[in-house]
């Protein structure tokens, strides 16, 4: 292939069955009357909960093994510019926590004050079972995961000097399509997970309501995935115009290396 020909941008396909995104039917009777009602606020609050605390385990986790590579990286003398890539995603990653570590907070507040009001819905015992679980698990990783995380690092003064002042052309466009290939890879994790959680729901005979909910909280994750495929294929077309080129002006030798690993790792 000649340096002027635009490579075929290709991006793998989730494959799930057709059959979870849609609904089970639901018997004639009360069950079927059910499957219309929108779902309680206690366990909206919940679901808000429960995923929230999900969010923050894992880009806690994420950070603290970032933090570890990064520390090998840097002990290994390895190369300065794989290094400072690492920093920028390993820092990337600790500026999501406390938002999501706030919101967590508020959730659970909320998911507390709800419990203790009263309200009919309490009255939902499996909603409330799930709902107090969320909270004893959340009150038990609060030494563990959830444990200050090592502050932001800046570059060492060899990076700032064999880098530059601002990052390269080459290195915002690899940046973007890394950052895009792990919200698809993460899209699609979700998916897979909502669609494992249905699927036990109704292996083990819960009613149809709540196996209808369940396929509803797939969907939605489901919808994300074109949107994240579309945006990681624009970024490696945009990665690829450049990165053919070699332009010295536009990036290091040491990028376009990264560069290449970061198109052959979202193409894959």
């Amino acid at each position: 292939m000649s340096n002027d020909e635009e490579p075929t941008v290709e991006i793998r396909q989730l494959n799930l069955r057709s059959r979870t995104t849609q609904p089970t039917s639901g018997h004639v009777g009360s069950s079927t009357t059910r499957q219309s009602t929108k779902p309680s606020a206690l366990k909206i609050k919940a679901g808000s909960a429960s995923r929230l605390l999900k969010e923050v385990s894992m880009y806690t986790r994420e950070a603290r093994g970032q933090a570890k590579h990064l520390e090998a990286m840097e002990a290994n003398g390895e190369d300065i510019y794989k290094i400072k890539q690492e920093r920028n995603a390993y820092n990337e990653t600790l500026a999501i926590i406390p938002d999501s570590q706030r919101r967590l907070v508020v959730a659970i507040a909320a998911l507390r004050d709800h419990l203790a009001s009263g309200s009919a819905d309490c009255a939902d015992e499996p909603v409330v079972l799930s709902a107090q679980a969320t909270i004893k698990q959340y009150e038990a990783e609060q030494a563990s995961h959830f444990e200050p995380v090592p502050t932001q690092t800046k570059p060492t003064r060899q990076e700032t000097a064999a880098s530059g002042s601002a990052p390269s052309l080459i290195m915002i466009k690899t940046n973007a399509v890394r950052r895009l290939h792990r919200e698809l890879c993460d899209s699609e994790q979700d998916a897979e997970q909502q669609g494992r959680v249905a699927d036990r729901y109704q292996a083990e005979g819960k009613d149809v309501y709540d196996v209808n909910q369940q396929r509803r909280v797939q969907a939605e994750s489901l919808r994300m995935i074109p949107e994240c495929q579309r945006l990681l294929a624009q970024a490696i077309t945009d990665l690829r115009s450049v990165a053919h080129k070699r332009d010295p002006a536009q990036g290091s030798e040491s990028e376009y290396q990264l560069a290449e690993e970061a198109l052959e790792l979202a193409s894959a």
